[in-house]
């Protein structure tokens, strides 16, 4: 059965999924960020699985091997391009992808590589209600 939950000072609901256990597979270079995120992710989505990677190749493997369901990247991954892995997951591995940036020149290309949410925001409540709406497309589909 699904519910919503009241995220923060925002009042944003989003639909927390009883019936599915999606895997998410968050992908970002800085440590304290990422692992920040992966916290974040296990209190709003408790029934979600995380696995993340600090790099594109790093999770190429994670997205060959366990195929999740949502991806969570950085819009730029070291010298790597997350827009670039983004293209590449939602022609091939047909996930939808969320990508959180504070560079909102990267929107344009982003949205052209077909990721379902660009949140350009450190905004906790946001990310998250993305990251809910990309879950629930999972569900519909």
């Amino acid at each position: 059965m699904n519910h919503y939950v009241r995220l923060g000072e925002t009042g944003h609901h989003i639909l927390c999924l009883r019936r599915v256990h999606p895997l998410i597979v968050l992908i970002d270079d800085d440590d304290s960020k990422r692992d920040g995120l992966e916290r974040l992710l296990h209190g709003t989505f408790p029934e979600c699985k995380i696995a993340t990677a600090k790099s594109c190749d790093e999770a190429l493997g994670l997205v060959h091997t366990l195929k999740p369901k949502v991806i969570v990247t950085n819009g730029h991954i070291g010298n790597e391009y997350g827009i670039e892995f983004a293209r590449y997951v939602v022609k091939e591995i047909k996930a939808p992808v969320v990508m959180i940036s504070l560079r909102g020149d990267l929107r344009p290309k982003a949205l052209a590589a077909g990721v379902a949410a660009f949140v350009e925001t450190g905004d906790d409540d946001e990310v998250m209600a993305a990251i809910a709406q990309a879950i629930e497309l999972v569900e519909k589909n």
